[in-house]
């Protein structure tokens, strides 16, 4: 469990579409923010002048797995994020890329396991760090 990248898309010469899954356990208050930056391979400049962007995932989209009747008790919290972005190096179709993102969402808290609470733990944030190697595909 934990976010992913899909392959960059390719939607013209100027622009390339990053996206992805997210997920994590348990439920989330509010949006997710999806951070990335993408250095493609073999653009030494790239490590100082990354391509980079933020995705949002609006909660209202987020599918919620409940775990019980509880509304604060759910499994699973999961979602589909893109973003476009100037393709500022360039890039074309089968270009290798490293793909490094930060996910950050705001957890809600667990279930008290005392019978006598009604109301779960205190809330807290979540971060979650993740790179992957990645191509640069065509738009279909």
């Amino acid at each position: 469990m934990g976010p992913n990248f899909k392959d960059p898309i390719l939607l013209n010469p100027d622009v390339l579409e990053v996206g992805g899954d997210f997920d994590t356990h348990g439920g989330v208050i509010g949006n997710v923010m999806i951070g990335f930056m993408i250095i493609p391979d073999g653009m030494p400049d790239a490590l100082t002048a990354p391509m980079s962007g933020i995705a949002e995932l609006i909660n209202d989209d987020l599918e919620k797995t409940p775990q019980n009747a509880a509304k604060f008790d759910v499994r699973s919290t999961t979602g589909t994020f893109s973003k476009e972005l100037p393709n500022t190096q360039h890039l074309g179709v089968g270009h290798k890329v490293r793909v490094i993102g930060l996910s950050v969402a705001v957890k809600l808290g667990n279930p008290s396991v005392d019978p006598a609470r009604t109301e779960p733990d205190a809330p807290a944030f979540e971060t979650f760090t993740w790179c992957v190697d990645r191509k640069v595909v065509a738009a279909t």
